[in-house]
């Protein structure tokens, strides 16, 4: 109950946050190149709370805080010209669409140019705070992997990657993915000294690659697989399972990651399965047969990963800072358009997009890890929010973009009727992408219980 709150509140806190970043990029930018602004809200519906300022603007709070909007005077989009006439002089060149192009693209480029330019900062100020790092430090090397043929071994700890410092699990994960599909040399301190190793960092599959790197070379991190809870009447209960069990094994084969034990246990189709597990000081072997459930076979168990060694704090100084809050915001930027560009030609799943549950799950987490964790955390969001919003579908300001240069090509707006059509089809898209991202989040919430 009290986790449940506690996601919330901070969920609210960064939706909040972006959202203002946002839409004061964009009314920054109308103030600034002279257009009226009539409201600037946070939320969508009916008003919470609302308030008109000196500068003639009406400041809003709204209900659903899924978004927000900056209203502006003669903002119609058709820039028709009986609806520009009917104001009066003063306020007609102050309207939106008496501006020349230019000045209507910047205004829309201005909302993902402030996320973009808050996710420097935040990484910046959350390497400055300091974050909860892992050591890289190699728990397992998986067997006829990449890792394995280069000469791994567990406990080595990597100190560099091509020459660049390595003080963090994260680190050395960032490293591998910018190498994607090169042969790289890693430093790995070990018993007896230093030695460095040539491994190749696979280019497929681009899925597993992008999300866990390390893992796509065959390095485990040192965690243990942990029982977190049991679904009382699932086979994982009936047959015994504690939470607090420790999984060592399936089928004889040793497992380093809860989704390797999630997918042995999909794999087996319905066969009996046997877990090694450790109990204490002692070793328990127990066999259970899964059931089908939700389209997949499952045991009615939730895992979790308990890390062996401990956290360290991971600080940077001032300058190296604003160098790691430039260098994240690039390469998340770039992340971010691989996995768009990899969905649409179907390289990598849907059922990886998130909504408003994902989101507030994530926020809470990153909260409970400190300041610095949830300054990193909304970084990442706002750089994610900057590339959705210049994609060019229309009603996003990517689409926004994309009509100004029709106009500017045509040397007219499109008309209303056109405007509409073109406004409706990216009312569906959007619809069909926050109801695929809702599906998800409650997949997801399903298969935790």
């Amino acid at each position: 109950m009290l986790e449940g709150l506690h996601s919330f509140l901070a969920f609210l806190v960064a939706i909040a946050v972006l959202i203002t970043v946002h839409e004061w990029g964009h009314f920054f930018a109308a103030r600034r190149l002279g257009v009226k602004v009539l409201r600037f809200s946070i939320g969508f519906g009916p008003a919470l709370w609302r308030r008109h300022g000196q500068d003639g603007v009406e400041y809003v709070i709204a209900a659903v805080p899924l978004g927000g909007y900056v209203k502006m005077l003669g903002e119609s989009g058709s820039g028709e010209v009986a609806e520009l006439q009917a104001l009066p002089p003063e306020l007609r060149r102050r309207a939106f669409d008496a501006q020349p192009v230019w000045k209507r693209a910047l205004i829309a480029v201005a909302g993902p140019g402030a996320n973009f330019l808050f996710a420097v900062l935040a990484f910046a100020l959350a390497s400055w705070v300091g974050m909860p790092a892992r050591p890289p430090v190699v728990g397992a090397v998986l067997p006829h992997s990449a890792a394995a043929q280069a000469g791994f071994a567990s406990g080595d700890q990597v100190i560099a990657v091509q020459g660049a410092r390595v003080r963090s699990w994260q680190e050395l994960a960032d490293r591998l993915r910018a190498h994607r599909g090169e042969r790289i040399l890693v430093r790995v301190k070990r018993k007896g000294g230093e030695r460095e190793l040539s491994v190749e960092v696979p280019a497929q599959p681009v899925e597993r690659v992008i999300a866990d790197p390390p893992a796509a070379v065959g390095l485990a991190p040192p965690v243990e697989v942990v029982v977190a809870s049991l679904r009382e009447g699932m086979p994982a209960a009936r047959a015994g399972l504690r939470v607090g069990d420790v999984v060592l094994a399936v089928n004889g084969r040793a497992v380093h990651a809860a989704a390797e034990v999630a997918a042995l246990v999909r794999a087996s189709a319905g066969k009996p399965v046997v877990l090694v597990l450790r109990r204490g000081k002692q070793h328990v072997q127990v066999r259970i047969t899964p059931v089908r459930g939700r389209g997949a076979y499952r045991i009615g168990v939730g895992l979790g990963e308990r890390w062996t060694v401990p956290a360290t704090r991971l600080q940077r100084g001032f300058w190296e800072g604003i160098a790691f809050g430039l260098h994240k915001t690039w390469e998340m930027t770039a992340l971010t358009l691989e996995v768009v560009g990899k969905m649409l030609t179907r390289a990598i799943s849907t059922d990886t997009i998130g909504g408003p549950l994902l989101i507030a799950q994530l926020s809470g987490q990153a909260a409970h890890a400190g300041m610095g964790a949830f300054l990193f955390f909304l970084a990442l969001i706002s750089v994610n929010l900057g590339v959705l919003n210049l994609l060019p579908v229309p009603v996003l300001d990517g689409g926004h973009l994309l009509l100004l240069a029709l106009e500017a090509a045509r040397g007219k707006p499109l008309s209303p009727r056109a405007l509409a059509w073109v406004q409706g089809v990216g009312v569906v898209v959007l619809a069909v992408l926050m109801g695929l991202a809702f599906a998800n989040d409650i997949s997801r919430w399903l298969h935790q219980r």
